[in-house]
C-alpha cells in the first residue's frame, strides 16, 4: 500500500549530528536556499543519498543563522529521506519530537497536521494500524477545520490506505473513492496516481484482479508522464503482483525485472529486497529453482547488511 509522503518532518537528533560538522562563514542564506532547491530536485528523482547530502549543507547554513524556517524545511526532508529508506524507528523518534516542538513554538494548524500525517504514516509501516488511523484522523480533523481540499483528500486516502492494510477493505474503499474524486477534480497528478494505486491495492487484495489491473495501469501511465521512476517501479511491481497472482507469469516477470532494473538504478535497497523476492517467487513457482535461489540469496545478503526483516511481496 502507498501513502503520500510529501509531509513535514523535523528530525531533531539530526540537529545534534549535523551540528559538529563545520561550515564557512562565507555561505549565505541564499546559498542554503540554493543547497535545499537541488536537494528537492534530487529527491523528486530518488536520489535520496545526494538529496541529504545538500539538504545537510543547507541545514548547517540556517542553523549558523539560526533562521528557524530553513532549519525546519531541511529537517523535513532528511526526515523524508530516512523513511523512505526504511528506517522507521529512528523516524518516528523524531517526528514524534517534531511535532512536541511545533506545538510548543505555535507553529500554523496546518504545519501540526503535517506532521501527524507523517507519525500516521510510520505507525502504518510498522503494522500499527489502529494507531495510524488516530493520527490520522486527528490530522483530517485539523485540514477539514483549515478546509484545504488537498490536504482533506490526502488525509482520507492515508485512513483508507491504513484499513486496507488492516485488513477492513470495504471500510477503505469510500475514503480512497472520496479521496480520489478530490485529486481528479484538483487535477493533481502525482495524487491522482497515488489514489489509483491504493485502490488498485484493495481490489487486489479482494481478488477483483481485472479491476485491479486497470487501475494499476492508469497509474503507471501518469507516473511515465511524470517521469517519476521511483512510482513507475513501485506500478511495475504492483501490476506483476496481480499478473502472479492470476499465474500469468511471464508477464509477472517482465514487470518485475522492469521494476528491479529502476530500482538498482535509485539504489534503494528496500525496493531491491522486494523485487528480488517477487522475481524469486515467480522462478519458483516457474520450476526454475536455481534462478529462484540466487535471488533470495542476494536478497538476504542486502538484508543482513540493513538489519531489516525479508519481504516478500
Amino acid at each position: 500500500m502507498i501513502f503520500i509522503r510529501y509531509k513535514i518532518v523535523l528530525l531533531i537528533l539530526t540537529i545534534i549530528f549535523i551540528s559538529n560538522f563545520n561550515i564557512s562563514p562565507a555561505y549565505s542564506n541564499d546559498d542554503a536556499l540554493t543547497f535545499y532547491q537541488k536537494g528537492m530536485e534530487l529527491q523528486k528523482y530518488g536520489k535520496y543519498i545526494e538529496a541529504q547530502s545538500y539538504y545537510e549543507k543547507s541545514l548547517r547554513i540556517y542553523q549558523k543563522s539560526n533562521s528557524i524556517e530553513g532549519i525546519s524545511a531541511n529537517l523535513n526532508n532528511i526526515g523524508l529521506i530516512h523513511s523512505f529508506i526504511g528506517q522507521y524507528d529512528k523516524a518516528l523518534l523524531y517526528l514524534i519530537q517534531s511535532l512536541e516542538i511545533k506545538k510548543e513554538n505555535n507553529f500554523p494548524p496546518q504545519s501540526i497536521a503535517l506532521s501527524l500525517n507523517n507519525i500516521g504514516f510510520i505507525y502504518d509501516s510498522i503494522g500499527e494500524y489502529e494507531n495510524a488511523v488516530i493520527f490520522y484522523e486527528e490530522a483530517l480533523k485539523i485540514d477539514r477545520g483549515i478546509n484545504d481540499p488537498l490536504d482533506i483528500a490526502t488525509d482520507l486516502n492515508n485512513i483508507g490506505a491504513a484499513y486496507n492494510s488492516s485488513g477492513s477493505h470495504e471500510k477503505a474503499i469510500p475514503y480512497l473513492e472520496e479521496a480520489l474524486k478530490v485529486f481528479r477534480k484538483l487535477n493533481k497528478m502525482d495524487s491522482i496516481s497515488v489514489g489509483l494505486n491504493n485502490l488498485g491495492e484493495v481490489y487486489r487484495t479482494l481478488s477483483i484482479y481485472e479491476k485491479a489491473l486497470s487501475l494499476y495501469e492508469e497509474a503507471l501511465k501518469i507516473d511515465r508522464g511524470l517521469n517519476l521512476p521511483q512510482n513507475i517501479a513501485i506500478r511495475l511491481n504492483n501490476i506483476g503482483v496481480v499478473y502472479t497472482s492470476i499465474n500469468q507469469y511471464e508477464k509477472a516477470l517482465y514487470c518485475f525485472e522492469e521494476s528491479l532494473k529502476i530500482r538498482r538504478e535509485l539504489n534503494i535497497p528496500q525496493d531491491i529486497i522486494q523485487s528480488l523476492n517477487n522475481i524469486g517467487s515467480v522462478y519458483e513457482s516457474l520450476g526454475q529453482k536455481d534462478k529462484a535461489l540466487s535471488c533470495y540469496e542476494e536478497s538476504l545478503k542486502i538484508s543482513k547488511e540493513l538489519d531489516i526483516p525479508k519481504n516478500t511481496t
